[in-house]
């Protein structure tokens, strides 16, 4: 049995409490993680592009997975839009969650490059079993 591939995942969450569950939920859905969090949509783009600028060092990588909290001003669609702007971006799944659960805000994150939208699980257990989805989703893992 091969042992798994380190997963890289950068989360966009302002609030304390939910960086701490997000974090949580993602480690205990796949083992071999490397994190980082930010609390903006305009730090992950910094983020994001500071690690561009060093790509040649082995451990400066895009992402394989962004998941990001919809919360104006924290992160908001002109942040997915932006992101969707640079070509090495443009192939990371982005996946955002909000506390509302209106469908306007679901289809404009798909219009804006988001590769999917999810309500806010009320739960740690809903929310690691979303992401456990999300992995599977997009090929990340198969169990």
């Amino acid at each position: 049995m091969s042992e798994k591939k380190k997963l890289s995942v950068l989360i966009a969450e302002d609030d304390p409490d939910d960086q701490f569950l997000f974090r949580s939920a993602v480690i205990d859905a796949y083992k071999h993680v490397d994190l980082h969090i930010v609390a903006t949509g305009q730090q992950l783009i910094s983020y994001l592009l500071q690690k561009a600028v060093y790509a040649e060092k082995a451990d400066n990588s895009k992402p394989d997975l962004i998941l990001a909290d919809l919360r104006t001003p924290f992160f908001n669609l002109s942040n997915i839009r932006e992101l969707r702007i640079y070509s090495q971006f443009k192939n990371i799944p982005l996946y955002v969650f909000s506390i509302n659960a209106d469908r306007d805000e679901a289809s404009s994150v798909i219009e804006a490059g988001g590769s999917g939208f999810y309500l806010k699980p009320a739960t740690y257990h809903q929310l690691k079993s979303v992401i456990k989805e999300i992995l599977k989703k997009t090929g990340l893992t198969s169990s």
